[in-house]
């Protein structure tokens, strides 16, 4: 079992907190909020098989890293942005 619960976090993230960022960032881009509960189950099997990747092979750990650094600064850099223009008008 603590294997499981080991795998559900992704480089010190949990899934929980990771899943929704990511497809908050989804929806930012464009995505239908229709399609939201789809692409949290996508996003939700990505962020696991990533996991797994890390625990399988830990030689794919930067990449993995890089993949998700890149997703949540960029997708945080973007909400910024959005609350910035919000809050200049």
């Amino acid at each position: 079992m603590d294997d499981f619960i080991n795998a559900i976090t992704l480089l010190g993230i949990p899934a929980i907190v990771l899943v929704p960022v990511l497809v908050e960032g989804l929806k930012a881009l464009g995505l239908p909020a229709r399609w939201a509960g789809m692409s949290a189950v996508m996003v939700g099997l990505a962020v696991a098989g990533l996991a797994e990747a890390v625990n399988a092979w830990p030689a794919v750990t930067p990449f993995v890293r890089f993949i998700v650094a890149g997703l949540l600064l960029g997708f945080a850099s973007a909400g910024v942005y959005s609350q910035y223009k919000v809050f200049r008008r």
